[in-house]
């Protein structure tokens, strides 16, 4: 059970009893997830007591992306004239993991179960587009 200690329910901290949280970034071979924290690390603190692990001790993982736009207006007779365009979005198709389990008691605390959700998680996406203007 979580001693809710701090009166927000799920958002206890852990006390740090390692100097390195982190894992060995390899895949649980169990859920395919990647070992991000270590939870030898952590522990739950005393009941009535709050926790050593400051707010923000520990990193995610970044995430990087670039988006490429390239148009091209080419006038006609007149007021006529045609754009094209063409819109890459994550140009590198790069992966994006998703942030690690901070659940204490959850079963995979620490490991990254997936990869990022929305905009930020979508593999590489190009579009193309044509308008004509009259």
């Amino acid at each position: 059970m979580i001693s809710r200690q701090n009166g927000q329910a799920a958002t206890q901290r852990a006390n740090q009893i390692l100097d390195d949280p982190y894992g060995d970034q390899s895949i649980n071979p169990a859920n395919g997830a990647r070992i991000f924290l270590n939870p030898l690390a952590f522990a739950q603190p005393t009941a009535g007591t709050l926790a050593t692990s400051a707010r923000n001790a520990v990193r995610g993982l970044g995430r990087r992306n670039v988006d490429l736009s390239v148009s091209r207006l080419v006038r006609l007779t007149g007021a006529q004239n045609i754009e094209v365009r063409v819109e890459s979005f994550n140009v590198f198709n790069w992966f994006q993991w998703a942030q690690p389990n901070t659940v204490r008691s959850s079963p995979t605390f620490g490991q990254i179960t997936g990869t990022a959700l929305g905009a930020e998680g979508a593999p590489r996406i190009i579009q193309l587009a044509v308008s004509y203007a009259f």
